[in-house]
């Protein structure tokens, strides 16, 4: 089975320091029960984060880098690269730790390859040409699915944990650095125009109204007639 582990440069929530994102070794380590580490890959678009390259020292045998400039979108260098390598399954952390990561990054990858895609796996084990996984849900509920393959699954911090780090390995590991396709231009499907101030709208309302009529002393005919005009407005709404 050939894997892909899509790695961020994470950071250190407190200290702010390069540091691999926990969930994503995790990842690695599920990855390892899948397959030899020979078919595992670890795939970073931006820059060689140290972060990044500690990876290879958690189970990581050969890592591809896809240099970018790390402020671009590294949605179309992902994309091309997993069209060329063509994965049996490619693994995510369900967020990322650098600061500004939103987490959309793997359902965009899905999307923008028509991958099916599963949230917060927390074992994963080949069913024939499928994969079966085991989801965490709220509340520690849990819940069993089957996914076609190829396809994208993002790991929870429920899964088992992640390899520990060995100093070797990092070293002995493979780096693969590859230019990146860059970012499209905000401008090739949108189009730009100067802001024009317009007239605030005030919409319609079809509330009935509140007021009445004040009646002194009205006879019982003339007041439920009132009581009945009253309630028709909202059985009209």
């Amino acid at each position: 089975m050939n894997i892909i582990v899509l790695l961020s440069a994470g950071r250190d929530p407190h200290a702010g320091t390069p540091r691999p994102v926990p969930v994503e070794l995790q990842a690695i380590a599920l990855a390892l029960r899948l397959a030899p580490a020979t078919t595992i890959t670890g795939l970073h678009a931006g820059e060689p984060d140290p972060s990044v390259l500690d990876a290879l020292g958690h189970g990581l045998t050969t890592l591809t880098l896809l240099l970018t400039n790390p402020a671009n979108d590294p949605l179309a260098a992902l994309a091309a690269e997993i069209d060329r390598a063509r994965p049996d399954l490619v693994l995510a952390g369900r967020r990322g730790r650098g600061g500004t990561d939103s987490g959309l990054l793997p359902y965009r990858l899905a999307r923008a390859r028509a991958m099916p895609i599963a949230a917060d796996a927390i074992a994963i084990e080949p069913d024939g040409n499928d994969l079966a996984i085991l989801q965490s849900l709220p509340r520690g509920a849990r819940r069993r699915l089957t996914l076609a393959r190829p396809a994208i699954v993002t790991i929870h911090e429920a899964a088992p944990p992640a390899r520990a780090f060995a100093y070797r390995a990092r070293r002995n590991g493979t780096i693969h650095e590859k230019p990146g396709i860059p970012a499209p231009s905000p401008t090739d499907n949108h189009e730009i125009r100067p802001y024009r101030q317009r007239p605030r709208l005030i919409a319609e309302t079809t509330q009935p109204t509140t007021a009445g009529h004040l009646m002194l002393a009205p006879t019982p005919e003339t007041a439920a007639a009132a009581v009945l005009a009253y309630v028709e407005q909202f059985r009209r709404r």
